[in-house]
């Protein structure tokens, strides 16, 4: 039950924080201050150990959830396999934006390209969380499917 609770009260942090994230890596990108790309990369490492900590507790949500509600199995499987995909491309863009912060710690600045490389990824990755985030949604209100 744990797990449940914890995931659902987890995952809407990086289906929220992941466009804010993007929005302030834009603006990172346009104002070119270093403060503005910190302040980027953290949110984007923010988005990627809370969409960690989602993807590891899925599992137990799943299990417990499966015992009290009727799941219908194609749509877990579904929010699942987007689930890894989300969390597969946000880890990505995590381990890249640590990198970019160590970079600055170390009084260097990271490669020009980074930016760009983190910010596809990111724009990837929000996309799959908001259907990934809809797929959950329609495991506990099938009503909502379209």
């Amino acid at each position: 039950m744990w797990n449940t609770w914890l995931h659902l009260i987890v995952v809407h942090i990086p289906v929220l924080f992941s466009p804010l994230a993007l929005i302030f890596l834009f603006r990172a990108m346009r104002s070119k201050t270093v403060s503005d790309y910190q302040l980027a990369y953290s949110f984007v490492i923010i988005v990627a150990l809370t969409s960690t900590v989602s993807y590891f507790t899925g599992q137990g949500a799943a299990e417990w959830l499966t015992d009290i509600l009727t799941l219908e199995q194609n749509l877990l499987e579904d929010h699942a396999l987007w689930g890894r995909v989300a969390f597969t491309i946000l880890l990505l863009a995590g381990v890249m934006a640590l990198i970019a912060v160590l970079a600055y710690f170390q009084e260097e600045e990271p490669h020009s390209s980074l930016p760009w490389a983190i910010a596809m990824l990111m724009f990837i990755s929000t996309i799959i969380l908001i259907w990934t985030a809809h797929l959950g949604g329609l495991l506990r209100r099938p009503e909502l499917v379209f």
